[in-house]
């Protein structure tokens, strides 16, 4: 998967790892939000730094989520993105634009505040 996959689309990129408390509490509220903006034209993809997948996939499991995950076990993608600390959160309109960068856990409030801000105009 690729940025490109989302052409058109708003997409929230959250960079989380499974020992990381801030990340573990904001979770259950991007799955909660995922499925009314899927409807509006944004995703959620989450860039997951673990270097184990099983550890991962428990995880998702366990938190039931449904959007997009990526695997960064090498640290490639983090590098790319100059990610430090975490959970760091990029919110990129339908351009590709990046239009706010969150460092540190979100609210629900707050995430559906920029989750509105990339959504693609009707």
């Amino acid at each position: 998967k690729s940025l490109d996959d989302f052409k058109g689309k708003g997409v929230m990129l959250n960079f989380w790892a499974t020992y990381c408390k801030p990340c573990e509490e904001e979770m259950p509220y991007m799955q909660e939000l995922y499925p009314k903006y899927k409807e509006k034209g944004v995703e959620i993809v989450g860039v997951n730094l673990d270097s184990t997948k099983l550890v991962v996939n428990r995880f998702i499991d366990k938190y039931e989520l449904t959007f997009t995950n990526l695997h960064d076990k090498n640290g490639q993608v983090m590098d790319q993105y100059g990610i430090s600390p975490i959970p760091s959160t990029f919110f990129i309109d339908e351009n590709g634009e990046i239009v706010d960068k969150v460092i540190g856990p979100l609210t629900l409030e707050k995430l559906e505040e920029h989750l509105k801000e990339i959504q693609p105009e009707a």
